[in-house]
């Protein structure tokens, strides 16, 4: 029997859809039963996404497990628009549902958060997945859109022939918006300028679809899209509701405080381009190791309101029933540096809208070593599983003999964010696991310092004036390392490509590479503070 070319399509989104049910059952199962028996399971899904990321060698800036899953969405959309085709118009006709089909799953967003640690979905998958959609949605348009025009099938002087090309052109602007030096630098108005512009291809498209019927595809496909932008938005709105406004009208507030580098024998010396956030919660939680939480204080600027940044979770506080969590802020653009406004006065409480926590907990437990990188403030996301390591190993429930921790940095100052907690941590640490290096790339206090020295701050605590030297700091580490290895990532993009071709040019099996939800921005040289002092320079104001 001869297959109709609308088949193909069909099956397309028939597959699509039934895979993101599956997952998410799935993962309601696997909750469900984990909840129940932790310790089976958690082995168990280990040992499986370790095997999984086996499967494709292709890219060393992503996992394996990633790669496996680009290509082969690539793959099934390449064959299920060229296999069996009947000339041009049936090409055309493919395009079209295809890019309907991957807008419509466009339409979860990348916000999508909840529903990302809701089916174990890693968040750094869910965006390399909803990129990659979003170029074949685009690819397929402009295919579709060409071949109608050269084809001529339609006159352009009509509104449904007109809204191809210009839906195809709100996607290109799409794309372009999403490019990463782009997306950073307009971050504020880039997540607005993404919802209208996919808003406008939405409409487009329907008006395209003047003659489809809804209950038929490809409108119908458009109606799923609807649905699942309601759908998402609703769920978005209800959980922030829940968060932000508990019995009695409680709601957030945010104090804003001074980061202070504390020397011994001289001045401190205040930091001038970061701010530390107390954020008093509506609704007491605890959060665990490598969470976020999307912050908004509409009292930072007269648009803040529209404004929502991702922080990493410091510190939890408790203070006469109330849960306080600290995050660390530093100063670039919009945002942020509203935030470091001495219009902003660190006694004064600003309402504030929390989102979250998000994020998956890595299981550290099981490794015999534990190798931490982080970048600039990826710190506040490893720091956690520090402490959760540590508090594991002397609760007799992790299996670590060696935890070390690489923190690369900017400026010597910024070791004032955590100063305080790693010799915290470093003084729990009764067993000598813990280990830590730090690299200071520049910006040096002293004068004196020069670059490739090396500074002893304690036992198990090393600075060195220049930056990671990561095949050799990887090839020592995976030679000295005792049992199964993790190396968990919170850094920048060129840190991370770097890291991960180290690993695979070691070839180690028993060595698994995990990465946190966000990474950090990629490094900056820039002077970060004013001129305080003769030995200061730049740095920082005496205090």
């Amino acid at each position: 029997m001869e297959l109709q070319s609308a088949d193909f399509t069909f099956w397309y989104s028939i597959v699509l859809g039934g895979a993101i049910a599956v997952i998410l059952a799935t993962s309601l199962c696997l909750s469900v039963v984990r909840s129940l028996y932790p310790r089976p399971v958690a082995r168990w899904f280990r040992r499986a996404c370790h095997k999984t990321g086996q499967v494709i060698r292709l890219l060393h800036s992503i996992p394996h497990s990633h790669a496996t899953v680009l290509v082969l969405l690539f793959l099934i959309n390449v064959l299920s628009t060229a296999v069996h085709v009947h000339g041009y118009s049936d090409v055309s006709r493919r395009t079209a549902r295809m890019s309907v089909i991957n807008v419509a799953c466009l339409a979860m967003g990348a916000r999508m958060n909840a529903v990302a640690d809701l089916a174990l979905v890693p968040l750094p998958l869910y965006f390399r997945v909803h990129y990659l959609l979003g170029v074949l949605a685009i690819l397929e348009a402009a295919i579709h859109a060409g071949i109608a025009l050269a084809l001529q099938t339609h006159p352009m002087n009509q509104a449904p022939n007109v809204a191809p090309l210009t839906a195809t052109a709100g996607m290109a602007l799409l794309l372009l918006s999403s490019v990463g030096p782009i997306r950073v630098y307009f971050y504020e108005w880039f997540m607005k300028a993404h919802v209208v512009l996919f808003l406008a291809v939405c409409i487009a498209v329907r008006v395209h679809l003047n003659n489809s019927e809804y209950h038929k595809p490809p409108l119908l496909y458009l109606v799923v899209a609807a649905g699942i932008y309601l759908s998402v938005n609703m769920m978005r709105l209800a959980y922030a509701l829940y968060r932000n406004v508990a019995r009695g009208g409680a709601k957030p507030c945010a104090t804003m405080h001074e980061v202070v580098y504390h020397r011994t024998g001289h001045n401190d010396i205040l930091l001038t381009d970061t701010v530390q956030l107390h954020i008093c919660l509506a609704r007491s939680w605890k959060p665990r190791a490598g969470q976020y939480v999307y912050i908004t204080v509409p009292s930072a600027s007269s648009l803040a309101f529209l404004e929502s940044h991702p922080f990493y979770i410091y510190q939890t506080l408790q203070e006469h029933d109330k849960t306080i969590i600290t995050i660390i802020a530093q100063r670039r653009k919009g945002f942020t540096r509203q935030l470091s406004r001495p219009q902003l006065k660190a006694a004064v409480g600003y309402s504030a809208i929390v989102e979250g926590p998000f994020g998956r907990e890595l299981d550290l437990s099981g490794y015999g070593t534990v190798l931490l990188f982080a970048t600039g403030t990826g710190i506040i996301g490893q720091i956690g599983y520090v402490a959760q390591l540590l508090d594991n190993y002397d609760a007799h429930d992790a299996k670590a003999r060696g935890v070390k921790l690489f923190w690369q940095m900017d400026c010597e100052l910024h070791m004032a964010w955590v100063q305080e907690t790693m010799q915290s941590l470093l003084a729990r640490d009764r067993d000598l696991i813990l280990n830590i290096q730090l690299f200071v790339c520049g910006e040096f206090l002293s004068r004196k310092t020069v670059k490739g020295d090396i500074k002893r701050l304690g036992l198990r605590i090393t600075q060195t004036f220049c930056a990671m030297d990561t095949p050799c700091v990887i090839a020592h580490e995976l030679h000295e390392r005792k049992g199964r290895t993790i190396v968990s990532l919170c850094v920048d993009k060129l840190t991370n490509q770097a890291i991960r071709r180290a690993v695979c040019q070691e070839a180690d099996r028993g060595v698994v590479v995990e990465e946190l939800d966000f990474r950090p921005y990629q490094s900056v040289r820039k002077h970060t503070a004013r001129k305080t002092g003769s030995d200061q320079k730049d740095r920082g104001q005496a205090v």
